[in-house]
């Protein structure tokens, strides 16, 4: 491959979730104790009351949770009537035995208060990639269907495109936060046993392959 554009990360987010086998609809009325339970298997990180917040204006049970915000904000666990999941700002993959010392800490947590089972777990990963000295559609030109070759003539600025895999989802898009900025998404979904060092690996894999596949360089991600 032709050397790589060197590329800033500008912003991104990683989200773990663990889904349940059952909705926690009748324990939810009593949901202090399992609350109470997560609040102290995170006591490493130490956690505040300040930061325990009920969301506000839901209007289903399916956005209604309780968050626990850990570490400046960066991190931020949500204990949903579905599910958990662990929400963090701008990661590093140096950070991934964090993440999974709370996901492990909370999954502990909720079985051990309330029985919880797990039955699949997913992953996403966004970021929104700034190239440096290559224009947004020579990056992206290579991937312009056949029958798009002539539109895409006319003012192109970039193309985007889903891929979907069994399991695994890829995304482009042009950022919508930053200018000459791409938006990347990697969405992955896994078994109940798969083990957390697992799932970091592959997404981290994807994160590569797919920087790989724009010809794109991010210091540090090889």
């Amino acid at each position: 491959m032709p050397d790589k554009t060197p590329a800033e990360i500008r912003l991104s987010s990683l989200s773990c979730r663990a889904a349940y086998a059952r909705a926690l609809i009748a324990e939810w009325e009593n949901k202090g104790r399992f609350v109470q339970a997560v609040y102290d298997a995170l006591h490493g990180w130490n956690p505040s009351l300040a930061n325990v917040t009920l969301t506000p204006f839901a209007v289903n049970l399916a956005q209604t949770q309780v968050v626990i915000q850990l570490l400046q904000g960066r991190f931020a666990v949500q204990i949903g009537l579905e599910a958990i999941s662990l929400d963090v700002w701008n990661p590093g993959w140096n950070e991934f035995d964090t993440v999974t010392a709370i996901v492990t800490r909370v999954v502990e947590a909720m079985h051990a208060s309330c029985g919880v089972e797990i039955a699949k777990q997913g992953v996403t990963l966004e970021l929104h990639v700034s190239p440096k000295g290559k224009e947004l559609a020579d990056l992206t030109s290579p991937f312009v269907p056949s029958l798009l070759s002539a539109v895409a003539k006319e003012n192109f600025e970039a193309f985007g495109f889903s891929l979907h895999r069994n399991d695994v989802l890829w995304r482009i898009d042009l950022s919508a936060q930053f200018p000459k900025s791409l938006y990347l998404g990697i969405y992955r979904a896994f078994g109940s046993a798969t083990p957390l060092d697992e799932i970091g690996a592959a997404v981290r894999a994807d994160e590569v392959a797919l920087l790989d596949l724009l010809g794109l360089s991010v210091l540090g991600l090889e």
